[in-house]
C-alpha cells in the first residue's frame, strides 16, 4: 500500500509519584503536559527513506547515533505495515527538551508510530501503539517500564503498575503546576543503576523508600480523587524526600523545591529519573502557578511551564 501524507502527535509527560518505585512493582501516578510535544510528519519521497531531527537530515541507514532508536522503530513499524523503509520522507519536530525527565524520547517515539500507521490508513490500537513505541525507548533507557510510553498516549492521568494495563484516574478539582527545568540533564540509565545498587548494598532502608513512595502513589490517587489540593502538595514533598533518600537527586533540583516552597508551592519535587531534570510543583491556582513559574525561573530555571490537571485535557489519545 503506497503511504500518503500523514503526522502523528503526543506530548510530554509529568510523574507526579512513584518514580524509580515503579520498576519494582510499586505504583506510580502519570499525567500529561500538553504545553509541550512532538509532530512526527510521513511524506511520499522517491528513493531511499530520509530522516529529519533536531540531528539532521539523513538517510534512514546513515541517521546519527541519538536517533538510533528511531531508525530500528521506524524499520520494525513498516514491518508490522508490510511496508519497506523506502519512497517515504520523515520528520520529527519537538517542543519537549530532551533528558529532563518529561518523556521526550517517548513522545517522538508515540508520534512516529501513530504518523506511520495513518501515513498507511490503518487502526491503532494503544497496545500496539505502545508496545512498537518501546522499542525506541529501549535505546534511550534500556528496558522500559512503559510508564513514558503509556502517558504520551493519553490525554488524561493514569495509574499505572508495570506489567498490567495502566487505568485513568479521575481529577475531581483543576490542580495548577508548574513544571521547572533545572537546566541539567536527568541521567535516567544512571539513576536507574544507582537505586539497583543501593538495594544491594543498604537493601532495607532503600526497599522500605520505594515501598513508601508506592504508599505515597495511594495516598495522590485518594487525594485528587476528593480534591484535597493541599494533601496533593504534602505528597509532593515528601515524594521528593523518598527520591533523594534512594540517591536520586541533585543540588539544582533540590534548590528549584526549595525556592518553589519559598513562593508559596504546596508542595514541589523531582519528577522523572533524577540527577538533574525537572521540577514540578502544586499551585493554589492558576493565578499563584505564573508567579511560582516566575519565581523559578528567577531562581535560575532553564525554562517554566504552568499545566493545569482536571478541567479541559491537552493532549491525544490513541
Amino acid at each position: 500500500m503506497k503511504a500518503e501524507p500523514a503526522e502523528g502527535r503526543a506530548h510530554a509527560k509529568i510523574i507526579l509519584v512513584g518514580e524509580h518505585a515503579v520498576v519494582y512493582g510499586f505504583p506510580a501516578i502519570v499525567a500529561p503536559l500538553g504545553n509541550l510535544g512532538a509532530v512526527a510528519r510521513v511524506q511520499p519521497h522517491t528513493g531511499p527513506m530520509v530522516l529529519a531531527s533536531r540531528y539532521g537530515i539523513s538517510g534512514l541507514d546513515r541517521a546519527p547515533q541519538p536517533v538510533t532508536g528511531l531508525r530500528h522503530l521506524t524499520v520494525a513499524t513498516l514491518r508490522a505495515l508490510g511496508g519497506a523503509p523506502s519512497n517515504l520522507r520523515l520528520s520529527i519536530e519537538a517542543t519537549i527538551p530532551p533528558g529532563v525527565g518529561l518523556g521526550s524520547s517517548a513522545a517522538v517515539a508515540i508520534a512516529l508510530v501513530r504518523a506511520l500507521y495513518r501515513a498507511h490508513r490503518r487502526p491503532l490500537e494503544v497496545e500496539r501503539l505502545v508496545r512498537l513505541a518501546e522499542i525506541g525507548e529501549r535505546f534511550a533507557h534500556g528496558v522500559p517500564s512503559g510508564l513514558d510510553l503509556w502517558a504520551a498516549s493519553s490525554a488524561t492521568p493514569l495509574w499505572f503498575v508495570r506489567g498490567r494495563p495502566p487505568t485513568r484516574l479521575t481529577v475531581s478539582r483543576p490542580l495548577a503546576m508548574v513544571v521547572a527545568n533545572s537546566g541539567v540533564p536527568s541521567q535516567t540509565r544512571v539513576a536507574v543503576d544507582r537505586v539497583r545498587q543501593r538495594l544491594r548494598v543498604a537493601r532495607r532502608p532503600t526497599w522500605s523508600e520505594l515501598e513508601h513512595l508506592g504508599t505515597l502513589a495511594r495516598a495522590m490517587r485518594e487525594a485528587l480523587s476528593t480534591g484535597e489540593v493541599e494533601r496533593v502538595g504534602s505528597v509532593f514533598t515528601e515524594a521528593h524526600r523518598a527520591l533523594e533518600a534512594v540517591g536520586v537527586g541533585h543540588p539544582a533540583t533540590s534548590h528549584l523545591a526549595a525556592c518553589a516552597a519559598r513562593a508559596g508551592a504546596l508542595g514541589a519535587k523531582t519528577t522523572g529519573g533524577g540527577l538533574g531534570g525537572s521540577v514540578v510543583a502544586v499551585a493554589r491556582d492558576m493565578a499563584h502557578a505564573c508567579h511560582l513559574r516566575e519565581a523559578l525561573l528567577a531562581a535560575g530555571a532553564a525554562a517554566a511551564w504552568t499545566t493545569r490537571l482536571g478541567g479541559v485535557q491537552d493532549g491525544e489519545d490513541a
